[in-house]
């Protein structure tokens, strides 16, 4: 049987259908604030607080204390 897209060990299915809706929404620099609403509602569907300081998205997944993990992307 041959392997489908989204089959295996790890499903990209949904990681490439969100990368998919992202990239289709204009944002060049300067104006950024469509994928921003996009990356902020997201976020928060999946439980994060999120927080918007102008274009910029914060989100946190608070699960008390131990490690952090800092990811920084741009939405340009």
């Amino acid at each position: 049987r041959r392997q489908r897209e989204g089959e295996g060990p790890v499903n990209v299915d949904g990681p490439a259908r969100l990368l998919r809706e992202l990239v289709a929404i204009a944002s060049p620099s300067g104006d950024e604030g469509a994928a921003a609403d996009f990356a902020a509602a997201r976020l928060a569907a999946a439980g994060l607080e999120v927080e918007r300081l102008g274009h910029t998205v914060l989100a946190r997944l608070v699960r008390g204390r131990g490690p952090r993990v800092l990811l920084n992307s741009h939405l340009d």
